[in-house]
């Protein structure tokens, strides 16, 4: 059987939220709440280690899950779920990151 479509996946559009600067276009400067607030306790003069080294590893996993979800190509797969052996029609179909 067919794998139902579901057209909001087709294709997953990404672009960042940046702000305006002068720097040139090679340089992005995110904007992003959730990040400020991470890099704002980061900065705290109350933060100390083994926090430091916590937010500063979801800074870094956040910042490449930018880059990857940017700059990296896509292609479509079709899985098969847990679900596929009682439902023919089970599978996750979406662009991926090609590996």
């Amino acid at each position: 059987m067919k794998p139902l479509r579901d057209i909001s996946t087709s294709s997953i559009p990404y672009s960042l939220s940046e702000q305006v600067h002068g720097y040139g276009p090679n340089v992005h400067l995110l904007s992003d709440p959730f990040l400020s607030s991470v890099l704002s306790r980061l900065c705290s003069i109350e933060t100390t280690q083994p926090l430091i080294n916590e937010l500063v590893t979801q800074i870094y996993t956040s910042f490449f899950r930018t880059v990857a979800s940017r700059e990296f190509p896509q292609t479509k797969v079709v899985t098969a779920s847990r679900m596929s052996e009682q439902h023919p029609e089970g599978h996750f179909e979406n662009p991926i990151i090609d590996p």
